[in-house]
């Protein structure tokens, strides 16, 4: 597995912060073929969108591209397979993140992000 961004330990989830370079045409290949079941934690048709929109390309190395596409995909399905909640990703240019504060409302405002996103609550 792949180094993320963030691991909740209670329910035990990891949460991927993506910024513009992971929608990528390699990336949207590898959602597109995400089976219809696959428990994830964002919207795979908004993610695909973005990677329509965005067509990020990075190609220093050349293949950086296809690798982001594939750890993303690590980190997407083999969680679940270990007993995790689904991945949950977040859009870095979605909320104004860095604007949360560290106050009980901030927190439960934060916490509501995520929830939404969590298959089965």
């Amino acid at each position: 597995m792949p180094p993320c961004d963030y691991f909740i330990s209670d329910p035990p989830f990891i949460v991927e912060f993506d910024e513009n370079q992971h929608f990528s045409q390699p990336r949207l290949t590898t959602l597109s073929n995400y089976a219809e079941n696959s428990p994830i934690g964002f919207s795979k048709s908004r993610w695909q969108e973005l990677c329509r929109q965005l067509d990020a390309r990075d190609d220093q190395p050349f293949d950086r591209d296809e690798r982001r596409a594939w750890y993303d995909t690590l980190r997407d399905l083999l969680p679940t397979m270990h007993g995790f909640k689904p991945t949950v990703r977040l859009y870095a240019k979605e909320v104004e993140w860095c604007a949360f504060t560290v106050t009980e409302a901030g927190i439960e405002q934060f916490r509501a992000q995520l929830s939404d996103r969590l298959p089965g609550k």
